[in-house]
């Protein structure tokens, strides 16, 4: 989300930002390969565009052994497609491929400072900070949310408020206490 309110070219544009990976087309996945942070993500990225592969042949490219996305290896399909990418390793980015499909959407991991600025007025510019809302981060988010000048904004799927069996279903609620939990840090 914030990388795609900041990017001058965003290439897939916000609303492909909050796409279900199934729905994603061929230059969704490029961007998403090509961000990888490997040797060898830009030869992913190109095996992804001459092959045309897009979100709902992802399962195609790798063999789960335990439906969760940890023990996943490459399918005969991704070792023959990419023979002639020699540095792509084939078993990271089937393993890549897995937990993007297991998760289902393109998420944030850690804690992302955004490249670029957003003007709010006529002389005052923001910084984003992109935060993931997964629980094994909530120590580094207590942290780093405790500035003086912090302003939070809250990014809930808009089909999970429609439904209590949607996996977000509550999330904003969590979110909220969580941040008033935080307190007025100024003392």
């Amino acid at each position: 989300f914030a990388r795609a309110i900041t990017s001058e070219s965003d290439p897939c544009g916000f609303q492909a930002s909050l796409s279900p990976v199934v729905e994603w087309g061929t230059d969704r996945l490029m961007d998403w390969a090509s961000r990888l942070g490997t040797l060898w993500a830009e030869d992913a990225a190109q095996l992804i565009s001459e092959e045309g592969i897009t979100g709902k042949d992802l399962a195609n490219y790798y063999v789960d052994t335990d439906s969760g996305g940890g023990n996943s290896y490459p399918s005969e399909l991704l070792i023959s497609c990419s023979s002639k990418y020699q540095s792509i390793d084939k078993a990271s980015f089937a393993k890549a491929i897995s937990a993007l499909c297991a998760k289902g959407y393109l998420s944030t991991v850690g804690v992302v400072k955004v490249q670029g600025q957003v003007s709010i007025g006529d002389d005052r510019t923001v910084s984003l900070v992109d935060f993931a809302g997964q629980a094994e981060f909530l120590v580094s988010h207590q942290l780093l949310l405790s500035s003086l000048h912090t302003l939070c904004l809250i990014i809930q799927p808009a089909p999970s408020f429609e439904s209590s069996d949607h996996r977000h279903f509550g999330s904003w609620a969590y979110w909220c206490k969580f941040l008033a939990s935080l307190g007025d840090r100024r003392r």
